[in-house]
Parts: C-alpha cells; sequence; structure tokens
C-alpha cells in the first residue's frame, strides 16, 4: 500500500477513467516500454498543457517539440476546429499558459479555423501579449496579407481596448511594423 492512499479499513482508490483517449494501438516508449497511441485531441492537449514554448525537455529538443506543437495544430485544427478553438482560450485563462495559447491561437488562424478573430481575442489577457503575438506572426509565417491582416486587426482593436501606457508603445510599434510587411508583401 502506498503511503497517502488512505487507510487499511478504506483505502483510496485511483481514478483510472481520464478525457485523455488512446486509439488501442500499441507503440513504444522512449525507453522502449509498451504504451499506447493517443488520439490527436488528447495529445494537443497534453502537450499543450505540458508545452513550454522554446525549452528543450528530457527527451526532446525545443525545435522538434514546437514543430510538433504546430503540426498537432494544424491537424486538429482541420478535423475539429471547435476543440482548438477552445482549447486556446482555456490554455490561457485556466492553465495560464501564456506561450503555448499564443503560439496555438496564431497556428489556428494559419491553419484556416474558422472564427480565428475570437479565438485570438480570448487569448490575450496582458497588454504585452498582442506584441509577442504579432513578433510570433511576423517570424514564423512571414507578412502572408491574409493571415497577418486578421491578426493585426486583432491587435489595433485589443490595444485600443485593454492595453497601459507601456504595452501601448509595443502595440503601436507591432502594428507598424505588420503594416510595413504587409506593404512589403503586397508589392512582391
Amino acid at each position: 500500500m502506498t503511503k497517502l492512499s488512505g487507510t487499511r479499513r478504506r483505502p483510496l482508490r485511483a481514478n483510472l477513467t481520464a478525457p485523455a483517449r488512446t486509439t488501442g494501438r500499441r507503440t513504444l516508449t522512449h525507453e522502449g516500454g509498451l504504451a499506447f497511441v493517443r488520439d490527436a485531441e488528447s495529445e494537443l492537449f497534453l502537450l499543450a498543457a505540458t508545452n513550454m514554448v522554446g525549452e528543450d525537455t528530457f527527451y526532446e529538443r525545443a525545435s522538434d517539440r514546437d514543430a510538433r506543437f504546430v503540426a498537432l495544430v494544424h491537424h486538429v485544427t482541420a478535423t475539429n476546429p471547435a476543440f482548438v478553438a477552445g482549447l486556446a482560450p482555456y490554455l490561457r485563462t485556466t492553465l495560464l499558459m501564456r506561450s503555448a495559447a499564443v503560439v496555438m491561437a496564431a497556428e489556428y488562424v494559419a491553419a484556416g479555423g474558422p472564427h480565428g478573430r475570437a479565438v485570438v481575442d480570448g487569448v490575450l489577457q496582458r497588454a504585452d501579449e498582442p506584441a509577442e503575438l504579432l513578433g510570433y506572426w511576423l517570424t514564423t509565417h512571414g507578412p502572408c496579407a491574409t493571415g497577418a491582416e486578421r491578426i493585426s486587426s486583432v491587435v489595433r482593436r485589443y490595444g485600443a481596448r485593454r492595453a497601459t501606457n507601456a504595452g501601448l508603445a509595443a502595440v503601436t510599434w507591432w502594428t507598424r511594423a505588420a503594416k510595413r510587411a504587409l506593404r512589403a508583401g503586397a508589392r512582391s
């Protein structure tokens, strides 16, 4: 019996149910142990809840983990966009995962998910987050007209409504940078 599992008369039982589902297919872990393959939504949820964007983990390099995260967001957005649209604000507001939520919202827009503005607006909570979102977008996707216009319009609305004096300068600077990038992209 484990140390914190109750008394001998009334032991605590482990909850063996979870919203994370598997496909029933067997696989091997990184160290060679037996495991089950998760479905895409469960894999995305578990990765998003533990993903510190840009940070290495024991088994995975940051670049590989971030690429896997982006691929999962695109895959699940194509198959179940409502799941990603609900998960991104949940990540930011309930789990307090700032960077993962910002990356998920940007990639949701890049994957062509419906109501991208609402998803991005649900993720942006602090005055410096629009700058982080726009910086991620411009470094990852460049001056792409359709997505960058949607991101830029959300940043403008957010800046006008909630930005503090310190955050407003960053929002204004990034909005001008986005406009310059859009104009450069439209010329080429």
